[in-house]
């Protein structure tokens, strides 16, 4: 049942988006993938990156940007905004931006088509459900409710332990309000006896 579920969530968010964008659709705030990441921080909200630093063992600099635990920052705590751009000692902002990841209560900008995804994988150990999808797109679900929780857009390794993903799932868990929001809820209903159980059967 929850299969069926979380799939047809998965086709009515791509059936919304599929039919009002493009091949390389804005994914948040007008920014597309391919943008050179200096003209995105021109706008006051990209301004002031909450952290950014190099992905370890990459030729990657992620940008982050979170209205929690993220210190004196006006972006939105309903949301976590991620770029990954190729790492660079010099002009480390000139780059074309190679991949978006959004997570939290925001909808999920991203051109999938009505297709099943190519690969579902489960992440217990952060709560998510992950899939693969074409056009190097993804999907994130709570693994508890199928709710879908956060999209990647762009080439990204197929290998989950890569440290890019690893990064991106660490940011879900440390940054995203509705992480921690469901964290908490699930914790109240174990101390007081309503938890739920999902069998698999």
């Amino acid at each position: 049942m929850w299969a069926k579920i979380r799939n047809l969530v998965s086709l009515l968010i791509m059936g919304y988006l599929s039919g009002c964008i493009n091949h390389n659709p804005a994914i948040i705030d007008g920014i597309r993938i391919g943008d050179n990441f200096s003209s995105v921080r021109r706008n006051p909200v990209y301004a002031s990156p909450c952290d950014d630093d190099k992905l370890e063992n990459t030729q990657r600099r992620m940008i982050l940007y979170s209205g929690i635990s993220c210190g004196e920052t006006s972006f939105s705590d309903s949301k976590t905004v991620i770029f990954l751009l190729r790492y660079s000692r010099s002009n480390k902002y000139r780059h074309p931006i190679e991949v978006i990841a959004l997570f939290g209560d925001a909808h999920m900008p991203a051109s999938l088509v009505a297709d099943p995804p190519l690969a579902i994988k489960q992440l217990p150990e952060y709560g998510l459900t992950w899939e693969k999808y074409h056009r190097d797109q993804y999907l994130l679900f709570n693994e508890k409710d199928s709710s879908p929780v956060g999209t990647v857009v762009g080439p990204m390794p197929d290998n989950i332990e890569d440290p890019q993903w690893q990064a991106l799932f660490q940011v879900y868990t440390r940054y995203t309000k509705q992480y921690h929001h469901t964290v908490d809820t699930w914790a109240r209903r174990a101390t007081t006896g309503h938890a739920q159980t999902r069998c698999n059967n």
